[in-house]
C-alpha cells in the first residue's frame, strides 16, 4: 500500500511543479478513453486528489467504454480551457470532430500527462487517413511509441543522476518491486527517464 501513496505523491508533484506560482488555480482535464485497467474508477479519484492541491478539475468519463463504443468521447471541447491534459486512452477510433479537440490541445504546447496505455491511444485501420496516429501519438506526444509489454512483476529503480529532480521531492527513491507489467519503450531524443524498470519477456 505504501508504494501506492508514493505513486500518488509522484503524480501530484509532477502536476504541482508544472504550475508552481500560477496566479489562478490551474485546470486539469482528465480524458478517460478506455475501461482497460479501470481508469473510469481511478481517474475521478486522482482528480479529487489534485483538487486538494488547489487544481480545478474536469473528468471526461462517459458511461460507456469509448474503446468499444462509436460514441467515443463527448465533451472534449473542455480541453480548450485546460492547463494540463491527463490522458488514459487505448485503441480509440474517434471521429474527426472529437479528435480535433485533442489535436488542438496537443498543438497548443500545454502540459500533457499520458498514463499507461496512452502510448497506444489510437487504433485506426491501415486504410484510414488517421492510421499514422496509431504510432505518432506515442512517439511524438509521449516520447515513445508502444512496442510490447513484458510479463510478471517489474523491478523499479531510479535512473542515474536524478535524485535531486523536483518531481521526485517527497518520493521514496529506494528501489521496489511493482506488480504491474513493464512497457518496453523506444525513448525519443530529449527524453529524460526518472525511473527505470526491469521485467522479463513473455516468451
Amino acid at each position: 500500500m505504501s508504494k501506492y501513496f508514493y505513486a500518488m505523491a509522484l503524480f501530484g508533484v509532477v502536476c504541482w511543479c508544472e504550475f508552481l506560482g500560477a496566479a489562478q488555480p490551474p485546470h486539469a482535464v482528465f480524458v478517460v478513453g478506455t475501461h482497460h485497467y479501470s481508469p473510469q474508477l481511478t481517474m475521478p479519484f486522482l482528480a479529487t486528489e489534485l483538487e486538494r492541491l488547489g487544481f480545478r478539475t474536469t473528468v471526461i468519463n462517459p458511461a460507456w467504454d469509448p474503446e468499444k463504443d462509436k460514441r467515443g468521447l463527448p465533451g472534449l471541447e473542455v480541453l480548450k480551457d485546460a492547463d494540463i491534459g491527463i490522458f488514459f486512452m487505448r485503441f480509440l477510433q474517434l471521429e474527426d470532430d472529437q479528435l480535433a479537440h485533442i489535436t488542438e490541445f496537443i498543438e497548443s504546447g500545454k502540459a500533457v500527462v499520458g498514463l499507461r496505455t496512452s502510448t497506444h491511444a489510437f487504433n485506426y485501420p491501415k486504410d484510414h487517413p488517421r492510421h499514422t496516429l496509431n504510432h505518432d501519438f506515442g512517439q511524438k506526444v509521449l516520447g515513445s511509441p508502444y512496442l510490447i509489454h513484458l510479463a510478471g512483476k517489474t523491478q523499479v529503480k531510479l535512473a542515474p543522476k536524478v535524485e535531486d529532480h523536483p518531481i521526485l521531492t517527497g518520493v521514496d527513491t529506494a528501489g521496489w518491486e511493482s506488480s504491474g507489467t513493464l512497457y518496453l519503450i523506444d525513448a525519443q531524443p530529449g527524453i529524460r527517464p526518472l525511473l527505470l524498470g526491469t521485467g522479463r519477456s513473455k516468451r
